[in-house]
């Protein structure tokens, strides 16, 4: 018997499926648009604010392009809030390596008991076909019956030629000094304005964007300087990469490949 999620509890799961092992700020803000456009398309309700949590990303995520593409974002899709908290390096699983633990648990399992799965294309078939439904587990969620969190799926696929074009097409941006200090950003009310603080706040004042106004803001100081001061900045955008839109394309397709060799630990038996 299948139990409906209440409306306040209700959570979508989406995968991106992609064959590219780079996995960088590019690759994060096409899923976002993913998402972001796929909802619009399917007259689905547009969340007014959007939240973002990730680990400490430093060679990933925590340069200015990422962080300036949070104004671009929220411009474009309207959103009236666009947060990203960074935790530190290594701080632990989240609910996302759950669900995409589970996803690929899923797909090992049809392999083992025969399933032909060959390609990244092959696994986002999968996928659609039979992971987008109901699992049949079951769990209490505050004393209601309910289904996993896992319950609801999208899956989306990040085609690699699609990638390299988004990378291509990617504005340079005057850097911001700095960036890795920090742990918490926001897009300002401006286009191309972003904010930073060194940590994050979910107090009612912040929750308002009125950061001047927190409690904790200067819970943290060094020689009168507030390290949780918040600042912003007007990033302006260059125009694109000098290399030609050909050769950007034709670099970021060049995605290294990991090969696992076999050997015989014993070489005087046959394997």
């Amino acid at each position: 018997m299948a139990y409906e999620l209440p409306s306040h509890l209700t959570c979508d799961v989406h995968v991106f499926v992609s064959g590219d092992r780079t996995h960088d700020g590019p690759l994060a803000m096409l899923a976002w648009e993913k998402v972001a456009q796929a909802t619009q398309e399917e007259g689905r309700p547009m969340p007014n604010h959007v939240i973002m949590w990730s680990d400490g990303s430093p060679n990933q995520f925590k340069y200015t392009y990422p962080v300036w593409f949070l104004s671009r974002f929220k411009k474009r899709f309207g959103f009236k809030k666009v947060w990203w908290n960074f935790y530190a390096s290594c701080h632990g699983k989240g609910m996302q390596d759950a669900a995409g633990a589970w996803v690929k648990t899923r797909v090992a399992k049809a392999i083992l008991l025969g399933g032909e799965i060959k390609s990244v294309r092959d696994f986002f078939d999968y996928c659609l076909a039979f992971l987008t439904t109901q699992s049949d587990f079951q769990v209490d969620v505050l004393s209601a019956k309910c289904t996993p969190f896992t319950s609801s799926r999208r899956f989306y696929l990040l085609d690699s030629l699609e990638l390299a074009m988004f990378r291509a097409e990617a504005e340079n941006v005057t850097t911001w000094s700095g960036l890795r200090e920090c742990h918490f950003f926001w897009a300002g009310m401006d286009e191309n304005e972003v904010g930073r603080k060194w940590v994050g706040c979910a107090c009612p004042r912040c929750l308002d964007e009125d950061f001047l106004a927190c409690d904790k803001a200067k819970f943290f100081e060094v020689e009168g300087t507030d390290y949780n001061a918040p600042l912003t900045k007007t990033l302006v955008a260059k125009a694109p990469k000098e290399k030609t839109r050909a050769d950007d394309i034709a670099s970021s397709l060049k995605v290294p490949t990991h090969t696992h060799t076999h050997t015989n630990p014993n070489p005087n038996v046959s394997s």
